[in-house]
């Protein structure tokens, strides 16, 4: 990289993103992404705005000392705002298994911090191992839609990590939500973000359990797997008016495999069936190899071979700080209903 490609690379994608950037200052929201480089002139190279911090973070290679002190001295001038950085090189990720991060103007009492979008606070942490600092970007469209579609039914949030999706639904105004994810340490900043917002956890489950064992009692089905000899958290069958599957690109357990590419239909079946007649699931996959038309093809195969019929209700598209020119953004996003 030089001075020059990273300053013009920079500036041009701050001018194509004024309108949102002002659109979304005015929702109450300082949480995007400033710049994505795979898509917009500097591949491996992505900057983050969290609050008054700015995550930047290198996936080939890492910044030079130089680079790094030209990009805090041109982001500072061009922002309204002083921002405080922190840099996280993962190039070496893949390659040895480690990862080096360079932390700048912070102390450690200011690592947690708090962030906004669309109104809602949302417990921010920079400095995490993860590839996301407890809030995944991208995925705004989805909270968006979820604020202004959930209001007095009852929700299902599969995969829930830190539990945003959830979030949106209780303030959308949702009658209940079920939030499920495996790791206490992801639901723990749930109930924090729950609590900042003002919000009464008597209509919300945070259940820290597998997905498998959980949505297929749900859905009535059997568990499978080695699981089902183990203990396990019993439920009773139950449907919701809105499920969100949102699962990882891969993960197993003594109950199942999730695997994006070669079966996304042995989390899709029991997550069907968790949705109510006429009710709504929302289902994601982030795999970029995955072509969003064969699997919008699969989810209606799936449901065709277990008897169900689905409609294609919307496909949520990335916001513009994710620019895609050819349209085929890596999230895929489908809302269907279960007829």
């Amino acid at each position: 990289m030089t001075p020059v490609s990273i300053k013009s690379s920079i500036q041009r994608a701050l001018d194509a993103r004024a309108g949102l950037l002002s659109q979304l200052h005015d929702e109450k929201t300082d949480t995007y992404r400033l710049f994505h480089g795979s898509n917009e002139g500097l591949p491996g190279l992505t900057l983050d705005r969290y609050g008054n911090r700015i995550l930047v973070q290198t996936f080939y290679e890492p910044l030079s000392e130089t680079d790094r002190n030209l990009l805090e001295t041109f982001l500072t001038r061009c922002l309204d705002f002083i921002p405080e950085f922190d840099f996280r090189d993962r190039s070496g990720l893949k390659r040895e298994g480690i990862e080096t991060t360079r932390l700048m103007g912070s102390r450690p009492s200011e690592i947690h911090s708090y962030s906004q979008e669309l109104g809602i606070q949302y417990l921010i942490k920079t400095t995490q191992r993860g590839l996301d600092p407890y809030l995944f970007l991208d995925t705004r469209s989805t909270r968006r839609y979820i604020l202004k579609n959930s209001r007095n039914l009852s929700v299902l949030n599969l995969f829930a990590y830190t539990c945003s999706l959830g979030l949106c639904a209780a303030i959308g105004g949702a009658s209940e939500v079920w939030n499920v994810d495996f790791a206490e340490s992801a639901l723990n900043v749930g109930r924090a973000n729950l609590l900042k917002n003002g919000l009464s956890e008597s209509s919300w489950q945070f259940i820290r359990a597998d997905f498998f064992s959980t949505v297929r009692q749900l859905a009535g089905l059997p568990i499978k797997g080695k699981g089902k000899r183990k203990k396990y958290q019993r439920f009773e069958p139950k449907t919701f008016d809105l499920v969100i599957l949102d699962p990882p690109r891969w993960a197993t357990s003594v109950f199942g495999a999730v695997d994006l590419v070669r079966d996304y239909q042995s989390i899709f079946k029991p997550s069907l069936l968790a949705t109510k007649p006429g009710g709504r699931l929302i289902c994601t996959n982030h795999v970029p190899a995955v072509n969003l038309q064969d699997w919008l093809e699969m989810l209606t195969r799936c449901a065709t071979k277990i008897g169900e019929t689905i409609e294609l209700i919307e496909i949520i598209t990335p916001e513009n700080d994710f620019p895609s020119p050819d349209g085929q953004h890596p999230l895929k996003i489908a809302v269907v209903e279960r007829k």
